[in-house]
């Protein structure tokens, strides 16, 4: 996997979770979503980052935060109401 997938990977790879994981998956979320949509235009960046992310998810939360990841990120996409 090359080496350029911007400093959020970096950043999440050297943090470990704190006791407040939704705070931590808001902006792990977040911060996910602002690198894809400021290299958009960049496919090979996007794919590698959408690797690196999903080794990171796999690997880094719980079950019951990998839950709070998907219902956050299903709210970013919803509708505002």
């Amino acid at each position: 996997m090359p080496n350029h997938y911007g400093r959020s990977l970096r950043i999440w790879r050297s943090k470990t979770k704190p006791d407040d994981s939704l705070v931590f998956i808001k902006n792990w979320v977040d911060s996910l979503h602002k690198e894809l949509v400021r290299h958009g235009a960049d496919k090979e960046f996007v794919m590698d980052m959408l690797q690196a992310a999903s080794v990171y998810f796999t690997e880094t939360f719980s079950d019951d935060e990998k839950a709070e990841v998907f219902v956050y990120t299903l709210g970013l996409l919803s509708p505002k109401r």
